[in-house]
């Protein structure tokens, strides 16, 4: 008999994620796909079988930032670097563009100019963990094409700053528009500083001392205080969280404990990240999607 509450939930659905990785890899797919099946299966929307899914989903969230901190380490600033103008370019056009349509699309719906900007907005930005593990499940985060991936989703979660500041404007009842937005961009600002100048000292610093007591078990816990704290550090900020644990990925990839760090946070990314793809999956109302397909 399974228990209840939280942990129960939680065995749930671990046994189902096991479940739909065996099915989705019988079947010659992803493994994502069948994380996200089962997720609608036992989601409120369809069996129910979960108790706490605000509880289950913060939890979740911990493998988006692990995924963003390995995914930080493998994507160097050189790398990065190398596509700086495609991406910065790119990235800017692909938003622009992408909200633009939506919102024609929103009023040839009849929705208020409001209500379209916003379905402009949200359109426009991807699901950064989603995009991320596909690519690293194909092999693909270093190629050309993943590089740049990886760079246009990093000027999505700048362009969230703006975004959040525009919001409140658009109900008429925010006079200090100019204001947010400006203290928006200066907290992106000053994050990605403290991170690049700072961060490129400190971190390595410190996981060399951390290093040298020669104990697995302490390595491990630095890093992800170091992941978890950096990137509660941006959330603070009015920035994403995976935002900072892909910048403190970043700084660890020039430094000689990147792929140390990264070879011991794999078997807990890929354990959270099961946990937010069957999260993600309760999201979805099953009746919803029969009523209207």
């Amino acid at each position: 008999m399974v228990p209840g509450g939280l942990f129960g939930d939680i065995v749930l659905i671990f046994v189902a994620a096991f479940a739909g990785a065996l099915v989705a890899r019988f079947l010659r797919l992803p493994v994502l796909l069948g994380y996200l099946a089962v997720g609608m299966l036992i989601g409120p929307h369809a069996l129910a079988g979960i108790e706490n899914v605000e509880t289950v989903r913060t939890l979740a969230e911990f493998g988006v930032i692990l995924l963003l901190f390995a995914v930080g380490i493998e994507v160097s600033f050189r790398d990065l670097r190398r596509s700086g103008r495609v991406v910065i370019i790119g990235g800017t056009v692909q938003i622009v563009a992408t909200a633009a349509v939506a919102y024609v699309v929103g009023l040839l719906l009849g929705w208020p100019a409001q209500a379209s900007i916003v379905l402009g907005m949200v359109i426009s930005l991807s699901s950064t963990m989603v995009v991320l593990r596909t690519l690293m499940q194909r092999h693909e985060l270093q190629s050309v094409h993943g590089r740049v991936i990886t760079g246009i989703l990093v000027v999505q979660d700048l362009a969230f700053v703006p975004m959040i500041a525009i919001l409140p404007a658009l109900n008429g009842s925010d006079a200090s528009f100019a204001l947010d937005l400006g203290l928006g961009l200066l907290k992106a600002g000053v994050a990605l500083s403290a991170m690049i100048l700072l961060g490129g000292r400190l971190l390595p610093w410190l996981l060399e001392r951390v290093a040298l007591l020669g104990s697995r078990e302490v390595f491990i816990l630095s890093v992800v205080a170091i992941t978890v704290s950096t990137a509660a550090m941006t959330q603070a900020l009015g920035l994403s969280a995976a935002l900072g644990a892909f910048l403190a990925g970043l700084v660890l990839s020039e430094s000689d404990f990147g792929r140390r760090a990264l070879s011991e946070v794999v078997p807990l990314r890929d354990t959270f990240a099961a946990l937010f793809f069957v999260s993600l999956g309760m999201l979805t109302d099953l009746s919803f999607l029969a009523n209207n397909l």
